[in-house]
């Protein structure tokens, strides 16, 4: 698979579980969460993670249809679904231009229209 198809994998398996938990209201809340939670976490156990390097390598169009989002210039933000796939040891660069280490620094993932405030710059 490549990564474009690993990373379309995972933002469907993100959105049909949040899909499948506001879908059917009959599910206990306590599942409910517990999916989410499994959701999140399926990418740390499930898959290789993925460098900046790599990232790079998408066009500005895969991007974009990959919810990426383009900040000021050539700064580009990773979506929220994605964060759990970044490999830890990972550079990133804030919206404030602040560089943070993935696994190392605390990474405020509060997000903006399904972005972090985080990515790199090309």
């Amino acid at each position: 698979m490549d990564l474009r198809e690993t990373i379309y994998c995972q933002m469907r398996y993100m959105l049909t579980t949040a899909a499948c938990v506001a879908a059917y209201g009959g599910w206990d809340p306590e599942y409910s969460k517990k999916k989410l939670i499994e959701a999140w976490n399926c990418p740390r156990e499930n898959h290789d993670f993925i460098t900046v390097e790599q990232l790079k390598t998408l066009t500005e169009q895969e991007r974009f249809d990959l919810c990426f989002g383009k900040w000021e210039g050539n700064h580009w933000l990773i979506p929220l679904y994605l964060f759990p796939m970044i490999a830890k040891g990972e550079t990133l660069i804030s919206i404030f231009d602040e560089e943070v280490i993935v696994g190392v620094d605390y990474i405020d993932l509060d997000s903006r229209g399904g972005l972090t405030a985080f990515g790199w710059k090309d």
